[in-house]
């Protein structure tokens, strides 16, 4: 994307908690890569079984799965139940770093920097409506960004390495 005009950040405050702000500003991207889909819970698996990671906060670390292992049918779905530290930490084990938010909405976007990774317009059919679970990382392929990315839109939400504060919450 090089020079890069963020759009789409949001500014939440007082009683306004979800109104939208929408701003641009320029953003210089230097050269990354990104995967071509979300980590499943297969790979995720594949990092706990060979790493022996454990997470700091178990509450609902990964509470969808069974006996500590994805759900039958579910291995290619994307991992959820995992903290932004457990993203850190697959991540450093696979030799990958997580994106920027810029990043992230760069690939997600385009050159276009259409509105959806498919276009300007929502179509349901090229991505997880919500509201029954997760979908397999690959089940939309029309819905991939132009960098044939799946799966940027409506599975689930995406972790960043773009950590924000407003002093209370994170």
């Amino acid at each position: 994307c090089g020079f890069y005009e963020s759009s789409g950040d949001r500014a939440f405050t007082g009683g306004e908690l979800h109104k939208s702000r929408i701003f641009t500003r320029p953003v210089k991207l230097e050269r990354y890569a990104i995967d071509v889909t979300p980590v499943t819970n297969a790979q995720f698996a594949e990092f706990l079984r060979v790493s022996r990671y454990r997470p700091r906060h178990h509450q609902n670390f990964l509470r969808h799965w069974v006996n500590g292992v994805p759900p039958l049918g579910k291995e290619d779905h994307p991992v959820v139940y995992v903290d932004l530290d457990d993203a850190r930490a697959y991540a450093r084990w696979a030799g990958k770093r997580l994106l920027t938010e810029e990043e992230w909405q760069c690939a997600a976007e385009g050159p276009r920097h259409t509105r959806f990774p498919w276009g300007d317009e929502m179509r349901g059919e090229v991505g997880n409506p919500g509201g029954d679970g997760t979908t397999p990382v690959k089940a939309f392929p029309a819905g991939r960004s132009e960098f044939g990315c799946y799966d940027l839109c409506g599975n689930v939400w995406h972790l960043t390495e773009s950590e924000r504060t407003d002093g209370r919450t994170r």
